[in-house]
């Protein structure tokens, strides 16, 4: 599930929080969506085993020119 920081910060955070349980399959298109929704925070700690799946919703999203690299906090 993606959801905001409550903390005040010009950043939207999109990654999971603990409890949050995704099939793998599923964090390309994801991301992807969350980057079309405006996100640019985006988690990518080791532990989750998703920076493939992670990378391919960046690259359709950059390839889409829905978004610029600079503008990503990964």
């Amino acid at each position: 599930m993606i959801r905001r920081s409550r903390r005040p910060t010009a950043l939207k955070y999109a990654g999971p929080l603990p409890g949050d349980a995704y099939p793998i399959d599923m964090w390309s298109q994801t991301v992807y969506n969350a980057i079309r929704a405006g996100y640019r925070l985006l988690d990518g700690a080791g532990d989750y085993g998703n920076e493939k799946e992670a990378g391919q919703g960046v690259r359709r999203a950059l390839s889409e020119g829905i978004v610029k690299r600079e503008e990503l906090c990964v």
